[in-house]
């Protein structure tokens, strides 16, 4: 048994048109039409063969070492590094999870803390300012209330954000 080595000495290019020039002749034959499916995979298979290796799969000898060539080659086992790497991606991926929920707590944190900051400032401008009042357009207001809604406005924002 002998591995499959691309003998074509154009490289795969070399091995595209060659396989490309055997498909070309392939409605040239007669009766074509009328094959079954196993000889249409047949002669598929020994296209393939002649594109790889011209000379080692040519011809019914040739073909009959592709197949057993081909065989170890379609049932390998999957290399170990791939099995290693969906290993390795899968625990990434949880960690990746793991991360972000822990993000998303500390996301959450931090809007909180935002709204406790500007509920403190806010509370001092209050504080400063209360009793006092402002003229405006429509009349009086006093701070206070327009200090008020806006913390209650900044607080309902701030923990939909959080959500």
């Amino acid at each position: 048994m002998s591995e499959l080595t691309l003998a074509n000495k154009k490289g795969i290019q070399g091995a595209v048109t060659t396989l490309a020039e055997y498909w070309n002749t392939y409605s040239t034959q007669p009766e074509y039409k009328n094959y079954s499916v196993g000889t249409l995979v047949n002669d598929a298979l020994y296209g393939i063969g002649i594109a790889i290796d011209p000379w080692l799969y040519k011809e019914a000898d040739g073909y009959a070492r592709f197949k057993k060539d081909l065989t170890p080659f379609i049932n390998q086992p999957k290399p170990s590094n791939l099995a290693g790497s969906s290993e390795e991606l899968l625990n990434n991926i949880s960690n990746l999870r793991d991360k972000n929920d822990q993000l998303s707590k500390e996301n959450k944190a931090l809007s909180q803390l935002l709204v406790d900051w500007k509920e403190l400032i806010l509370s001092g401008i209050i504080y400063e300012a209360d009793g006092k009042y402002l003229t405006g357009v429509r009349g009086d207001t006093d701070v206070t209330d327009i200090v008020k809604t806006l913390i209650q406005a900044e607080a309902i924002a701030f923990k939909e954000l959080a959500v």
